[in-house]
Order: C-alpha cells, then sequence, then structure tokens
C-alpha cells in the first residue's frame, strides 16, 4: 500500500526535527521524485509542524507541530521557541599552546614545527586549534582553480597533522574550535547537497575520525575561556571590508571586554587602554601558520606565529606569551 504523502512527510518531521524546512522540503523531494516539487513537499513540512497558522493545523500531527515549536508553553501560556545555544566553553586550568590559521594544504611546515617545538619545551598540557586548520579550498564561496588543492591532498595533509600533534602531546587535550574556513565544508553540503546533509561524513570531526585523536570539536560560532581570557577566531564579529592595520585596536574597540585574544587577521600585535574607571583592557592577535604569499593575496602584511596561555590559579588569572616567528625562523616575543 503506498504510504499517503503526508504521513511520509511527518515520518521525515519526527526524524529530524531540527533540520529547517526548505533543506528537509529539498531531502524529500530527491528521495520521493513523485512529488510535484520541493515546494510541494516545504508546503506539507510547514503544514506538519504548524507553520500555515492554526486553521491550517493537522491535528493528526499536533504533537509534532508542538514539538517543533520546541519546548512546550510557559506559565502565561505562550509558546516560546528553544533559545539557540550561544554558551562558551570554558576552561579553568591548563597550559595551552594556541595555533591557529595553517589553512592546510596551504600550511607552512617549518612554523607549525617551530609552534609544536616551543610548546614541548614549555610543558604545554593542553592544545587550542583557534580556527582556519583546514582551508576548505574546494568548498569556498570565492573564485578557485578545480586542479588546486584538492579535497584528498587537503584530507591527507590534515591527518598527518592531527598525527603528529598527538604524537608530541600524547596526554594533552585537544580542542578545535572552527574558523570560517573549517565551516565551509558543512555550508557547501547543506547548500549543495541537502538531501544526505543528515549522513555523519559532512564535518571534518566525522571525515578525519577526529575521535580517534581525542579531538574536541567546537562549532557554531561558539565563544572560548582560558580561565579570564576570552579567545575568538574573528569572524564571530561579521565580515571585515578591509583587514585592520592593528588587529588588537580592532578587537578592543569591538569587543569591549577585559582581555581577549583572536587569530583570523594572520598577524600578531597587542594593545590595551585603560577605562574611566581605571580597569586594564587587553587584546592580542596572533600570527598565521600558513604561507605568507598565497595567490589570492600575494602582497600582505602578514606574519607567522602562534601563542602560548597559562592559566595560573582558579580564579582563572592568566599569562600571554604572543610568538612572531621571523623570515629567519627566530622566534620573538
Amino acid at each position: 500500500m503506498k504510504q499517503c504523502k503526508t504521513d511520509l512527510v511527518a515520518q521525515y518531521c519526527i526524524n529530524f526535527p531540527d533540520t529547517p524546512s526548505l533543506t528537509l522540503a529539498k531531502k524529500i523531494f530527491s528521495e520521493h521524485p513523485d512529488f510535484c516539487s520541493a515546494e510541494h513537499a516545504r508546503d506539507l513540512v510547514r503544514r506538519v509542524r504548524g507553520r500555515h497558522g492554526e486553521r491550517q493545523l493537522f491535528p493528526k500531527y499536533a504533537a509534532i507541530a508542538m514539538n517543533y515549536k520546541s519546548g512546550g508553553l510557559t506559565d502565561s501560556g505562550i509558546s516560546i521557541p528553544e533559545a539557540y545555544d550561544t554558551k562558551p566553553e570554558r576552561y579553568i586550568k591548563g597550559n595551552w599552546l594556541v595555533l591557529s590559521d595553517t589553512q592546510m594544504p596551504w600550511h607552512c611546515t617549518e612554523a607549525i614545527e617551530a609552534g609544536i617545538k616551543e610548546g614541548r619545551r614549555q610543558c604545554i598540557t593542553h592544545v587550542l586549534l583557534n580556527g582556519d586548520i583546514s582551508d576548505s579550498y574546494q568548498f569556498s564561496k570565492f573564485w578557485k582553480r578545480p586542479d588546486k588543492a584538492i579535497f584528498i591532498k587537503e584530507r591527507f595533509a590534515l591527518e598527518e597533522f592531527f598525527q603528529t600533534l598527538r604524537e608530541n602531546f600524547p596526554k594533552a587535550d585537544i580542542v578545535w574550535k572552527y574558523g570560517n574556513h573549517d565551516l565551509s565544508l558543512e555550508r557547501y553540503m547543506s547548500e549543495r547537497a541537502p538531501a544526505i546533509y543528515d549522513e555523519k561524513e559532512h564535518n571534518w570531526f566525522e571525515i578525519l575520525n577526529l575521535a580517534e585523536y581525542g579531538v574536541e570539536v567546537i562549532q557554531d560560532y561558539r565563544r572560548v575561556y582560558l580561565g579570564k581570557l576570552l579567545v575568538v577566531h574573528g569572524h564571530e564579529f561579521g565580515n571585515v571590508q578591509m583587514p585592520p592595520v592593528s588587529p588588537a585596536r580592532w578587537l578592543l574597540n569591538k569587543a569591549k571586554v577585559p582581555a581577549i585574544l583572536c587569530s583570523h587577521f594572520h598577524k600578531t600585535s597587542s594593545d590595551n587602554y585603560t577605562t574611566a574607571n581605571e580597569d586594564l583592557q587587553t587584546a592580542w592577535s596572533i600570527g598565521c601558520l600558513c604561507g605568507l604569499h598565497p595567490r589570492w593575496r600575494s602582497i600582505n602584511d602578514w606574519n607567522q606565529g602562534f601563542a602560548i596561555v597559562q592559566i595560573k590559579d582558579s580564579k582563572g588569572n592568566f599569562d600571554v606569551q604572543n610568538f612572531r616567528r621571523l623570515p629567519n625562523g627566530t622566534l620573538v616575543k
């Protein structure tokens, strides 16, 4: 017996309760072409989820509609959707090596090795990969050449990188906070292949089998605190039309917090000022670990670098060492 289209859509809504209606409709249409169009499927998804108004709600699927509105009723009887989770990840101890912007396979091996060697010398206990570890070149929204940085090459470079990290820091906690480049793969899959978006292998964690290396992944633009130090990649503030002369000064003006560190701009800088209340506010930006002259921006003011952040006590006090790698390979801070 052929299944009713509405029952079929209802089952999809149960299986994928958090998937956006249009994305889910495209998936349904691709797997069941007897629907007239993706828009036809979307109309039924919206009806089942109660998004067409109370008069057009299917009583049979009232439970699905209530679940989609997430969360039932408040004491006032008003249905309020569940808030998007933006809570930061907080770490209260550790000696952290902060690496970022390797943008594999456009990485600089010597710069990465310098960071790892310094981390070993200082006996770090944790590693924070602060975004753009992958370049996701073929998934970029910008113009790219199909014969450059093919996906398989990028994947192999990343696998070797995580293997090297674990070999050098066998007992360290490794945390990868996604940057804008790292998110390109999932964005590409959601826009170009929604029919298979629910498959596991659409993100770097699954593709690289990072559970095997004990890597924790932080997605969705979430912030990180190392003690009292706020750490962001830099893309969380939105697009920047022109790179700032001093990323640290830009960061102070944007964030307005006592202490913050970012990557993203491929440039080492620091700045501080004292408020009218005599509170000191300080910001750092760290250099990149990729090559300095890519085809798409061969002339720039970048430099290579990394940081080490030591959380000194239970109150969250910390110390930042912001390393710059000079062209001759010397590390300065």
